[in-house]
């Protein structure tokens, strides 16, 4: 295990592009978002499920309304370190598992062959991806960072296994990536689509030629998900959510329709203040050339296999419709956009080939189309951020504002209780008093909603959540 994991450190130690992108990613969020965090909308009920339900319980009996027993678990860990007053902890386990998790799509992408600048973009591309904004923002969005990074962690126990040099540790890798793969699905389902990335990168001659460690991983993977699903039939069944059973999300919605959007929302437009940003025509120039260089001869067969999977990694998701310009519900393209990612890079890797023919600096020519959709992430990034920023700040004023209510018994109203903003960054639901001042006696809450425009950027100082003089009515 020691070894396994000096290897993969030392393999990117000497990446310092992907070091730097890492680094500014992470003081981005110490400087601009720390300050500002704090809980928003579903993380009422979450952090208050978890601060209160032992490991065991969550594992084994039925304690919630979803079967996402590692989510909660870490929940709970963390609610023991910032509980209700350090909102920040949450946050930067976020951020923190966001970066684990490029580092381990580099190194994953590196072990399964890829070459060097092909993991690197894909990865500096995941980890500014404009999908991972929900995810990182939002305390309830680490069901899928937790599901991306355990499945991507026993992906690489599997690649550590399929080269292994002695029996020993192959069996050791083995037990880690099955114990992996099944905290990965009591995370969330949709971790089910990462291992495809073994797959869809080996050289195809390794499964035609049938190879024993590659059928022994198959089974590996089988045993992680017969444990989760016995474990999910004996508490809630297998296909039954809190939303009803997956048949009948399917059947009710327009699958055609849902996934023409959810590939418009990776290639034709960034989450912006305006639409016609001249940074969203850029990255549809930039996405476009990246993805149709899959097309290339030297690219099809890898890039057949990424685009199949993702397609798969989308059903578990495809009930839900989405829109290029909103982040919500971005913790469903988190997953997805792995391979869409690995997608970007093998079209860049196949592109340089090409402009390797042109002489002297020509040849540079190709970076632009990667650098222009990097910075057009990034920027995407920053706004989706700032206003991540100021719900959570207009959230916490909304907790602060009620505090003087409590122990009155008096019901309480609210005219104005934002319920997000129209981007989909959320804002309050008014079950989230009750939770946060649990034990404190607060008032019971009703509320109508509203929705404000993440355009208009209105100051934390406009009472959008209700005033105690003016918004509130008992």
């Amino acid at each position: 295990m020691k070894l396994l994991i000096q290897k993969a450190i030392s393999s990117v130690a000497h990446h310092r592009f992907l070091w730097a992108g890492i680094l500014l990613f992470f003081l981005y969020l110490t400087l601009n978002r720390l300050t500002d965090a704090f809980f928003l909308f579903d993380d009422y009920y979450h952090l208050d499920a978890a601060s209160h339900i032992d490991v065991q319980t969550l594992f084994f009996k039925k304690s919630t309304n979803v079967f996402r027993p590692t989510a909660f678990a870490l929940w709970r860990a963390q609610f023991a370190l910032g509980g209700w007053t350090h909102p920040w902890v949450y946050l930067l386990s976020s951020a923190t598992m966001h970066g684990v998790s490029t580092l381990l799509l580099y190194r994953v992408g590196k072990n399964l062959g890829l070459d060097t600048r092909t993991a690197s973009i894909s990865s500096i591309f995941f980890l500014l991806s404009p999908w991972s904004s929900e995810v990182v923002a939002w305390a309830s969005g680490q069901m899928d960072l937790d599901a991306a990074l355990l499945g991507l962690l026993a992906t690489f126990f599997a690649t550590a296994a399929f080269r292994a040099q002695s029996r020993g540790a192959e069996c050791n890798a083995h037990a880690l990536c099955a114990a992996s793969f099944c905290l990965a699905l009591c995370a969330k389902e949709a971790a089910f689509a990462v291992p495809l990335l073994i797959p869809c990168i080996l050289a195809p001659n390794v499964i035609r030629e049938r190879s024993p460690r590659f059928f022994r991983l198959v089974g590996v993977f089988a045993i992680g998900l017969a444990v989760y699903v016995a474990l999910r039939v004996r508490i809630i069944g297998v296909f039954k959510s809190e939303y009803g059973s997956y048949g009948e999300l399917m059947s009710q919605a327009d699958l055609f329709h849902n996934l023409r959007r959810y590939v418009s929302a990776y290639v034709f437009g960034l989450p912006f203040d305006q639409r016609t940003s001249p940074w969203n025509t850029a990255f549809r120039i930039a996405a476009g050339v990246l993805l149709l260089a899959n097309g290339l001869r030297a690219a099809r067969p890898r890039a057949v296999g990424l685009a199949l999977a993702f397609l798969v990694s989308l059903l578990p998701v495809l009930w839900v419709e989405t829109s290029a310009y909103t982040t919500q519900p971005g913790r469903f393209r988190y997953i997805p956009g792995l391979f869409v990612c690995l997608l970007f890079g093998n079209g860049f890797s196949a592109l340089q080939d090409a402009f390797e023919k042109l002489t002297g600096n020509l040849r540079a020519l190709v970076w632009i189309f990667p650098v222009a959709s990097a910075i057009a992430m990034a920027r995407s990034l920053a706004f989706q951020q700032s206003v991540w920023s100021l719900s959570s700040r207009m959230a916490k004023q909304a907790i602060e504002q009620f505090e003087p209510l409590l122990g009155t018994n008096t019901p309480v109203f609210i005219p104005n209780l934002a319920y997000g903003f129209s981007m989909g960054v959320h804002g309050l639901k008014p079950y989230a008093f009750r939770m946060y001042f649990r034990g404190r006696n607060p008032p019971p809450v009703s509320a109508k909603t509203l929705g404000l425009r993440a355009a208009s950027h209105p100051s934390p100082d406009q009472r959008f959540f209700g005033d105690m003089k003016k918004g509130w009515l008992a």
